[in-house]
C-alpha cells in the first residue's frame, strides 16, 4: 500500500517542506508554472497535503530519480490515481520487472508507442505554432536556419511540457538531497517544473530556440523515456518543415486551454498565417 500523510503525520510535520498547493485544482492546470516555482523554492522534495503524494519539483532531483528506477519504481503505477494505475500496471510504462505479459495487456502496449503521436503530439504542434506566434524573431531565426529545427522542437517540449509528469513509488526509504523520502511513498515527478527550473535553466521561463536543451525531461528520462518520441517529433518536424518554406507570419485568434490532470495543451488555437 501507498504511504499517506495520514498515516505519518507527526514525521512529516517535523521532517518534510509541506505545501498546501493545489496542483490539480481548474486554475492550477490551466496556468502551473507560477505554483511550480513556489514548490521549487519550498525544497527538493514537497509533500503535497491535500493529496497526501510527495512532488519532486527540481531538474536534478526529477532526474536522479527517474535514472534511479530501482528505488523509484513504477511497478505499481505511474499515475495519482488507483483506478488508472490498476488498469496500466504491468505494460512498458508501469512495468520495472520482467515477467509474463498477459494476453490483455498487448493492446495497451501499443498505447506507449502510439499514444505519442496523438493527444500529446497534437498539444505539442499547437503549442509550437502558439509559441512562434508570440515570437516571431524565434520564427524568422528558424526559417533562417532551419537545422534548428531539432532544437526548436525541443524547446517547445521544454517550455510546454506536454506531459507534466507522472509518479513513482518508493522502494524503500531515500535521501534526496538531504529530505528522507519513506519507503512506499508515491512521489510525483514533475517534468513540466524541471523543465523550468532556474538551478538548470538560464531565463528558463524564454524560448529560444538556440538553448542547449536535448537534456529537457519533456519525454521522460532514464529507461522510461518515452519510447514514441521519435514518432511525435517525426510528425512535428514534418508539419514545421513544411510551414517554414511558406508562413512569414503566424497571427493568433482565439485560444483555449485543455483541463487535464496529466497533459497540458490547447483544445483549440485559431491561427491566420501570413
Amino acid at each position: 500500500m501507498d504511504r499517506t500523510g495520514s498515516e505519518y503525520t507527526g514525521a512529516l510535520n517535523v521532517t518534510y517542506p509541506r505545501s498546501d498547493i493545489d496542483l490539480y485544482s481548474d486554475a492550477a492546470l490551466l496556468d502551473p508554472f507560477p505554483l511550480y516555482k513556489d514548490l521549487r523554492d519550498a525544497g527538493p522534495a514537497v509533500w503535497l497535503s491535500k493529496y497526501d503524494m510527495m512532488v519532486l519539483p527540481r531538474y536534478k532531483d526529477v532526474t536522479e530519480a527517474m535514472r534511479n528506477w530501482q528505488v523509484f519504481t513504477s511497478g505499481r503505477g505511474v499515475m495519482m490515481n488507483k483506478p488508472m494505475n490498476d488498469t496500466l500496471r504491468g505494460i512498458v510504462l508501469c512495468s520495472d520487472d520482467r515477467g509474463e505479459i498477459g494476453m490483455e495487456k498487448p493492446p495497451l502496449m501499443m498505447n506507449d508507442y502510439m499514444g505519442p503521436s496523438l493527444d500529446t503530439t497534437i498539444f505539442a504542434t499547437s503549442s509550437a505554432i502558439w509559441l512562434f506566434a508570440q515570437n516571431p524573431d524565434q520564427w524568422d531565426a528558424l526559417r533562417e536556419t532551419p537545422s534548428l529545427l531539432p532544437a526548436a522542437i525541443n524547446e517547445v517540449v521544454r517550455l510546454e511540457s506536454p506531459l507534466q509528469g507522472f509518479s513513482r513509488v518508493t522502494a524503500q526509504d531515500v535521501n534526496v538531497d538531504g529530505v528522507i523520502v519513506p519507503r512506499d511513498t508515491r512521489a510525483i515527478m514533475l517534468w513540466g517544473s524541471a523543465n523550468r527550473d532556474e538551478r538548470k535553466w538560464d531565463e528558463p521561463d524564454k524560448f529560444d530556440i538556440r538553448r542547449r536543451n536535448a537534456d529537457h525531461v519533456g519525454f521522460g528520462h532514464g529507461v522510461h523515456v518515452c519510447v514514441g518520441m521519435h514518432l511525435a517529433k517525426m510528425e512535428i518536424s514534418a508539419l514545421l518543415t513544411a510551414l517554414i518554406k511558406r508562413v512569414e507570419r503566424f497571427e493568433l485568434g482565439k485560444t483555449e486551454r485543455v483541463i487535464n490532470n496529466v497533459m497540458h495543451g490547447f483544445s483549440k488555437v485559431e491561427v491566420t498565417v501570413h
